[in-house]
């Protein structure tokens, strides 16, 4: 996947999870980053991160989710992460995010 290539689809509403999908790097990240806090910003409550799609994802899209999930943590909101693959979660394990971007409400990391 290009940098150019659209990562995410804004869900129409803040209870519907926002997916991404392909890969999330150094060349995409900021751009994913900017539509998920658009996205958070037209909604209320908490914000799902549908991964279940996602290939591939790198520490600068780690960070961005970070970046978000820290910006929402003021407004007494939380960024979950939903549908993470064996290797998401092993990688939100090994760098100690698992912690700070819980899993979603019912149950899936």
């Amino acid at each position: 996947m290009t940098g150019s290539e659209p990562i995410l689809t804004p869900s129409p509403n803040g209870d519907t999870p926002f997916p991404l999908s392909g890969e999330i790097d150094v060349a995409n990240a900021d751009e994913m980053k900017r539509r998920l806090i658009e996205h958070s910003d037209g909604a209320s409550g908490d914000v799902i991160v549908d991964c279940s799609e996602l290939t591939f994802i790198d520490s600068t899209g780690l960070r961005a989710l970070c970046e978000v999930h820290a910006d929402l943590e003021p407004l007494h909101r939380t960024l979950y992460v939903r549908g993470a693959s064996p290797h998401l979660h092993r990688l939100l394990e090994i760098t100690g995010l698992t912690s700070l971007l819980e899993p979603s409400p019912d149950g899936h990391a």
